[in-house]
């Protein structure tokens, strides 16, 4: 019966924000976000603004920064529910747990041998055949 108002424009039937992509003018990448080409155009300028307060070493990005903070307090926050070793990243304990399962996501085309992480694939299609 009673129906609110909404001000403003009517809907389109887009998404808020329409789909943008950022494109690098050092090698044609596209990117979604201005703040992840700031960060992608960094590998070209080789500008690395975020400096380790223990050790001085720089990296592009903060996330980088946050990620080897961890080398100095020796904090490993993310273990194996099967066998209890632990890591500093969530990502390197997953690819561990497929060890475990024996999941192997990454399969070549060539032999259909699987593999755990896409660079282990990487380094062997240069071998096969």
């Amino acid at each position: 019966m009673y129906q609110k108002r909404r001000r403003g424009r009517p809907r389109t039937g887009r998404s808020k924000r329409a789909q943008r992509t950022y494109l690098c003018a050092h090698c044609g990448k596209e990117l979604k976000t201005f703040k992840g080409l700031q960060i992608h155009t960094r590998l070209h300028t080789g500008e690395k603004p975020f400096t380790c307060k223990v050790c001085d070493k720089c990296f592009s990005c903060e996330t980088l920064l946050r990620t080897h903070r961890v080398t100095h307090t020796g904090e490993r926050p993310y273990s194996c529910d099967l066998c209890g070793k632990s890591f500093t990243q969530r990502s390197t304990l997953v690819v561990h747990k497929r060890y475990h399962s024996g999941e192997r996501p990454y399969v070549c085309e060539r032999c259909t041998k699987g593999f755990v992480t896409k660079t282990l694939l990487n380094t062997h299609l240069k071998g096969c055949f």
